[in-house]
């Protein structure tokens, strides 16, 4: 997992899943409303996209936590990669 920003008033995180026999690498942003209990809003980034590895996978959701200008009031990081 990536060090959080705090964007807009929620906290976002950035992280990859290593491939296993149910699929590829999977790379994941997370925004969670600074302060709230209540859990996070788990996103899958780069869908389309194909890693060959968790290392690959976490290179982009780091890149993609970095791109994120703003949450909007439903928790949604803008930019949303594809």
């Amino acid at each position: 997992m990536t060090t959080p920003r705090l964007v807009s008033g929620y906290t976002v995180y950035a992280y990859s899943t290593p491939p296993n026999e149910d699929g590829p690498a999977c790379a994941y942003m997370e925004t969670k409303k600074d302060g709230s209990e209540e859990e996070p809003l788990t996103f899958r980034i780069f869908k389309t996209r194909r890693f060959r590895n968790g290392i690959e996978a976490m290179s982009a959701a780091r890149n993609a936590l970095a791109a994120v200008k703003s949450v909007d009031e439903e928790g949604v990081p803008d930019p949303m990669p594809e």
